[in-house]
């Protein structure tokens, strides 16, 4: 990952990437599954997602690279 990403976001990054699921149904589609986050880390699972989707927003990284570290 580039050194460019804030500390914050890299925890996210690698946070968010333990829920990655690959459908083999959608020809090795790769998503977020919220159904694999327990019930007690959705508080902190919401909280990754929204220090991405600032970052996003703000121009620190694109979708698509955002795509390529997670793994999708």
């Amino acid at each position: 990952m580039s050194e460019q990403l804030s500390t914050h976001l890299l925890e996210a990054i690698a946070y968010l990437k333990k829920f990655v699921k690959h459908s083999t149904a959608l020809d090795g589609f790769r998503h977020i599954d919220p159904t694999l986050i327990p019930a007690s880390e959705r508080s902190t699972y919401t909280e990754k997602m929204m220090i991405v989707t600032k970052a996003i927003r703000d121009g620190e990284i694109t979708k698509e690279d955002f795509g390529k570290y997670i793994g999708f």
